[in-house]
């Protein structure tokens, strides 16, 4: 290395060393309990990572030029309900309705090539799932979201250059970025066996909510960058959002709190005396864990979450452009509002789960039905009452609003820690193989509705079956969910030693 070399490297160190120092020992810092660090960190990741997943949502309407339906030429790229909110009527005078907004978008791609774009990403994630607890337990969760949240950064800002040279460029980067997206849930569950009381759990969970929030800056950003800038810098700013993240992670998370510079003796003894024995082992018991009816509960419950979710968040944007006649921005900020309104449910739903645990008005089990209970059935019956409110766009916008605020609340995800504190990070990502499908099957299907039928009929269908899934995915839960841990999660309290779990930590 030469003299310049040098010397350039070192103030970089010094840099980097006294960035590090501020982080961790300022006065700001000190004042916030470690887990409650953590539950921030964790919200800014889930944030970040779902809005360079879905801001292509939006962002495709700008990039593709539209190809209008060849079974039905007007109706299927028409607002139908623009005109009087009789839909009948309106379908008997299309030659008087005005079309949309063109979006101006550039790309030529087809229906199927669009339909790659936005499926590739989970087909890698699903896939990830099969490493994503392993990864974790070898690597730690602090090194492998930290890596995770580079690559998804670096891939989200090449699309917008990928996609001008070729559509299998831009699907090859969103099959990088979902095998990265796969490893961050795994990686998250993991710290809450060792840094969250059971108590707190809810609350702490609700972080994963800032999905919500991430979507909705993939709602509110395109649309106003597309119009004013256009929309390659929609996955550039979303790319430096992820790389502004990744840096405060590596630096302050620690994989147990044991492990933590600051933490008070306080607080560790609290989440030591509170949080279950958690322990870490070497070979994972696949085999117990897919026979586990408690598991596979919950893995049914989140499949039909996840259905009516895809419905929402990938096809939501398209049915309001279609028929309901709202333009990118007014999409985007109507969108984007419902997000944000979705955490702060979020919120409030965990903190009343968590008192009544704590409080013990209602055994841990009955707190976990009620809230998976809360945030299944009432959406699933407003998501097909939709389809009989017909083009009322005020109660439809209504409607559209409560249901997913209601579809906040969920019990069934925190049950996989009860069930499993050793082996959450595998356990959910058993769950995330299987409920990531939706993501699959639901486009598929989705996209055979809009080939076949006019919009507003698909649109009908595909409520009816999301509800219908959300609903009865339900009532296994219901019936056979538990929060006792499994026999098989003890397995790792008798063969691992206290020096090799450390070691595992620390990495």
């Amino acid at each position: 290395m030469t003299e310049k070399n040098k010397k350039t490297e070192i103030p970089i160190i010094t840099l980097l060393k006294l960035f590090r120092f501020c982080l961790i020992y300022s006065r700001f810092f000190n004042m916030i309990r470690a887990r409650v660090e953590l539950y921030i960190l964790s919200l800014l990741v889930i944030v970040v990572t779902k809005l360079n997943l879905s801001v292509g949502n939006l962002t495709i309407l700008a990039m593709v030029k539209e190809h209008h339906n060849n079974v039905v030429p007007k109706m299927s790229d028409e607002n139908i309900c623009n005109k009087s909110g009789n839909w009948s009527e309106n379908v008997m005078n299309l030659n008087s309705t005005k079309f949309l907004q063109d979006y101006g978008g550039s790309l030529e791609w087809s229906d199927d090539v669009q339909f790659l774009f936005l499926t590739s990403p989970y087909i890698s994630y699903i896939v990830s799932q099969i490493f994503g607890g392993y990864a974790t337990y070898k690597f730690g969760t602090r090194n492998l979201i930290s890596c995770s949240l580079l690559a998804i950064s670096l891939c989200n800002v090449l699309i917008s250059f990928g996609s001008k040279l070729h559509y299998i460029v831009a699907i090859l980067l969103q099959l990088v970025q979902g095998f990265a997206q796969g490893l961050v849930w795994p990686g998250l569950y993991d710290l809450i066996a060792y840094w969250i009381p059971i108590n707190e759990r809810c609350r702490f969970v609700s972080c994963f909510q800032g999905g919500s929030i991430g979507t909705m800056l993939s709602e509110i950003l395109p649309g106003l960058i597309t119009s004013s800038i256009g929309w390659e810098h929609a996955f550039g700013i979303s790319s430096i959002l992820g790389l502004v993240i990744c840096l405060p992670w590596y630096l302050l998370v620690r994989n147990a709190p044991e492990l933590h510079p600051r933490i008070s003796m306080e607080e560790l003894n609290y989440i030591v005396a509170n949080r279950g024995k958690p322990c870490h082992k070497n070979t994972i018991p696949w085999k117990c864990m897919i026979c586990s009816l408690p598991l596979w509960v919950i893995v049914i419950s989140a499949f039909g979450r996840m259905w009516i979710t895809t419905i929402i968040e990938m096809y939501g944007p398209s049915y309001l452009k279609r028929s309901l006649g709202l333009d990118a921005q007014t999409n985007g900020i109507y969108s984007g509002i419902i997000y944000f309104a979705s955490y702060i449910s979020s919120l409030i739903f965990a903190y009343i789960a968590d008192k009544l645990a704590i409080r013990d008005v209602v055994k841990l089990l009955t707190n976990r039905k009620l809230l998976t209970a809360v945030g299944q059935v009432p959406p699933s019956l407003l998501m097909i009452l939709m389809v009989y409110i017909h083009c009322q766009i005020p109660a439809l916008l209504t409607v559209w609003a409560i249901l997913q605020l209601l579809l906040s609340a969920n019990g069934a995800t925190v049950n996989v820690v009860d069930v499993t504190p050793n082996f959450a990070a595998p356990a959910i990502s058993l769950v995330n193989i299987v409920s990531t499908t939706p993501r699959i099957f639901a486009t598929l299907f989705v996209k055979f509705c809009t080939q076949h039928e006019v919009v507003l009929d698909a649109c009908y269908y595909m409520f009816i079956i999301a509800g219908a899934i959300n609903l009865i995915s339900y009532v296994p839960y219901l019936l056979f969910a538990s929060c006792e841990v499994q026999t098989w999660n003890n397995v790792a309290e008798e063969t691992a030693g206290q020096s090799e779990e450390t070691k595992l930590l620390d990495k």
